[in-house]
């Protein structure tokens, strides 16, 4: 799919060219960017955000990422907001319709969209899964 024909659904997860990813959040989106939350950061990022951390790491396109412990307190998502203008200024807007500054991905910061229902097809079309894709695959047909 291009970026061109993606309309934003709640859910899709979106990989900035920075490195972030966001999922996205609910179905109606100033037409220039996408409103949506942090859900990975790049670990290089990290000291930016007061934030606790999981103790985990991912890596996603060669970018190492760490996710914050918890994601929607208002504390959290202040520290978000403010690192987020230091980072990326423009995903910080004031929506005028709410009366507040939300979290959201300019468009021109995007560079790929992972669509669940895309890559569900794509898991369940695979001949050969690693270790967490088999899992995976056993659940979905478990709970189909």
């Amino acid at each position: 799919m291009r970026l061109t024909d993606w309309i934003p659904r709640d859910g899709d997860a979106i990989l900035t060219g920075e490195g972030f990813v966001f999922y996205t959040f609910g179905y109606v989106h100033p037409r220039d960017r996408v409103v949506s939350f942090i859900k990975y950061i790049p670990k290089e990022f990290q000291d930016y955000f007061d934030v606790p951390w999981l103790p985990y790491e991912w890596e996603l396109e060669g970018v190492r990422l760490v996710r914050p412990e918890k994601l929607y307190s208002p504390k959290i998502y202040d520290s978000v907001v403010n690192s987020l203008r230091e980072i990326i200024p423009d995903a910080v807007y004031f929506n005028p319709y709410v009366g507040k500054e939300l979290v959201t991905v300019p468009r021109v910061h995007i560079k790929r969209v992972y669509v669940p229902q895309e890559r569900l097809q794509f898991l369940l079309g695979k001949r050969v899964h690693d270790e967490l894709e088999r899992k995976a695959v056993e659940i979905i047909t478990l709970l189909s």
